[in-house]
């Protein structure tokens, strides 16, 4: 994880920082929490394809409400509950396997409140009873497993049961994979630890390399002002990154997918679609919009995430898949 350190506006009071950050350049994403700070928020997540005409299909969606709350707080951090409100229900006939997954965790996830440790800033340092999810879930490759070969027939005569099953545990198998349960959670406090300079474009300090591709990233930061509507105003931070595979790269990629969880026949037709693969290059783009409160609480957060394809001897890209997410803040007592 990211260490990115801070003198002064730690030390500062809200007061005083809530004055200077106004006047000055730049901007940390700091906590200012205290004790039985809560605050409720929306989750939304919609995924979409997109043929070679442009014409897109949502594929995947889902959605839950949840509520934060401080439970403890320190000069060294702080302790935030999260709790699960409601979450949509897939229809029973849906072929949507990641809302069925879904469905699957958060029923499992009912009535637990899960603990959160974050430090000063505000950063996720640890979720403190990954083991209770974990245990809870136990039965997750198994049933999802069986679910994913129930709803989608076709696709079960080509994989591997046992590896599929195998690969399913690693997500209950550790704390990270645990929290991979809770994108949310990452996204809200993403860039709590980092600093700003308002209206200027710059580089993440947290900005990740991905194996195999070619990344650049840039952020920009600036003042929100208050209206009537919000008596507090606050801050926004723009993320704009991408990401770029060659085809070569992407043809390797599917093929150690298929050898890894498919049978002998889907090895078989991988290699021979890597092999006849049109597409030159792949890249991955990101807008992410993340809005706070001056005390450092996020606000409303908007990730759009594009998968464009570059076919061979062609300049321009086009879009495969879209992923969107969205955060919204409903009700607040900070």
């Amino acid at each position: 994880m990211k260490k990115v350190f801070f003198t002064l506006f730690a030390l500062l009071s809200l007061t005083t920082y809530a004055q200077e950050a106004t006047a000055d350049s730049t901007v940390d994403v700091v906590a200012y929490f205290a004790k039985h700070d809560s605050i409720k928020y929306t989750y939304v997540h919609n995924e979409f394809r997109v043929n070679e005409k442009n014409d897109t299909v949502n594929t995947v969606h889902y959605w839950r409400d949840f509520q934060l709350v401080v439970t403890d707080s320190t000069k060294n951090g702080y302790t935030v509950e999260y709790a699960l409100l409601d979450f949509n229900k897939p229809d029973s006939s849906s072929v949507d396997f990641k809302a069925q997954l879904q469905d699957f965790i958060f029923e499992k996830l009912k009535g637990l409140k899960l603990n959160f440790k974050l430090n000063e800033f505000g950063e996720v340092q640890k979720l403190e009873n990954w083991k209770d999810v974990a245990q809870r879930c136990k039965d997750l490759p198994q049933k999802v497993g069986s679910m994913l070969f129930e709803k989608h027939p076709e696709v079960a005569k080509l994989l591997n049961k046992k590896a599929i099953e195998s690969l399913l545990k690693t997500a209950v198998s550790d704390e990270e994979s645990v929290r991979g349960f809770l994108p949310e959670m990452e996204s809200l406090f993403k860039h709590h630890g980092s600093s700003f300079s308002f209206g200027k474009r710059q580089v993440p300090r947290d900005a990740e390399e991905m194996e195999g591709f070619s990344s650049e990233a840039t952020v920009t930061a600036d003042t929100i002002a208050a209206d009537e509507d919000d008596e507090f105003g606050g801050y926004f931070v723009l993320y704009e990154g991408t990401a770029t595979m060659p085809g070569e790269g992407l043809a390797s990629l599917i093929t150690d997918i298929a050898s890894s969880v498919g049978t002998e026949k889907l090895s078989d037709q991988a290699d021979k679609a890597s092999n006849q693969l049109d597409i030159k290059n792949m890249r991955l783009s990101e807008q992410s919009y993340f809005e706070y409160f001056w005390k450092g609480w996020p606000k409303e957060i908007e990730i759009d995430k594009d998968v464009l394809i570059q076919p061979k001897g062609q300049k321009q890209y086009r879009p495969a898949k879209l992923v969107q997410e969205k955060i919204t803040w409903a009700e607040a007592n900070i």
